[in-house]
């Protein structure tokens, strides 16, 4: 049979642990999760079994490991940049080396000087992706992911399109909650990534709390676009997650009133949301 190896890729997905930094009093820990892909150029390996250009996992998660300790106090722009341009160093049959990380800090426990007893993190992640490519390009996104928030009033949600099938009500002020992730990216390794960080995110949580939400679609766009005038370094910003439903619970059955107070969660079933907020070429670094 005339086959070819058409899109292929292999890599190492999720790999978890923690880079524990005690060179100080207050100790520092955080929690990693790590994924590289190697994408294109491997034909022979899937095709014929020929193993001479494909870089064991072992190398790939060891690497990993070693590079989170050279990288113990680096923003997780700097690990992912630093990962993926070693491994198109050593493994340069690679068309494309994508690398995924997300970071959570451990919370210290107690008020004393020395702490040393940590709790795990909620639910939010720091993340980022480096890409590396055979033509030397590098590219870098930060962000953040499960980022949850929630707003008691000033959300509304009017003058939708209708059907024979809808039974959403028109809302003068409604709960609003969401979680979503936030992406930025910048067009240089030279960033300033912890202050692109701090700003960014303050940026977003800034936006959901300030503005009147006409629907999920219109709030997420107004983060993306907070997110581009806090960091004059990012050319691009993406925001995507889910609408999640707060619904009041039906008290009446039992006597009560529910002005507002009692809300029912359910997660099951999401409206997803999506939108990337692109600076102008020529607004770039203003």
């Amino acid at each position: 049979m005339n086959s070819k190896a058409g899109r292929h890729s292999f890599g190492e997905s999720d790999a978890e642990f923690l880079v524990v930094d005690r060179s100080r009093p207050q100790h520092h820990v955080r929690q990693f999760r790590v994924t590289a892909q190697f994408t294109g150029g491997f034909e022979d390996v899937f095709a014929k079994g020929d193993n001479a250009k494909l870089l064991p996992s072992s190398a790939v998660s060891n690497t990993m490991l070693a590079f989170a300790q050279r990288c113990i106090d680096a923003e997780p722009e700097s690990y992912a940049a630093a990962l993926a341009q070693r491994f198109r160093t050593v493994c340069p049959a690679a068309h494309i080396v994508t690398v995924s990380v997300e970071v959570a800090d451990l919370e210290a426990l107690g008020e004393g000087r020395e702490r040393t007893s940590f709790t795990f993190p909620g639910r939010e992640w720091q993340t980022a992706v480096a890409q590396s490519s055979s033509g030397g390009c590098l590219s870098i996104c930060g962000g953040v992911r499960d980022l949850r928030l929630f707003m008691t009033t000033g959300s509304t949600f009017k003058d939708f399109l209708c059907d024979e099938y809808t039974t959403t009500p028109v809302f003068g002020d409604r709960a609003l909650g969401i979680r979503v992730g936030v992406r930025w990216f910048t067009e240089s390794p030279d960033t300033d990534f912890r202050s692109c960080r701090r700003r960014a995110r303050q940026a977003a949580v800034d936006a959901f709390a300030g503005h009147t939400s006409r629907s999920s679609e219109h709030t997420c766009y107004v983060m993306g676009n907070a997110v581009l005038a806090a960091c004059p370094e990012i050319s691009r910003a993406e925001v995507a997650g889910v609408h999640q439903t707060r619904r009041l619970a039906d008290m009446t059955a039992y006597g009560y009133r529910n002005p507002g107070q009692i809300y029912l969660i359910d997660d099951t079933q999401a409206t997803t949301v999506a939108v990337e907020v692109i600076r102008p070429p020529d607004r770039l670094s203003e």
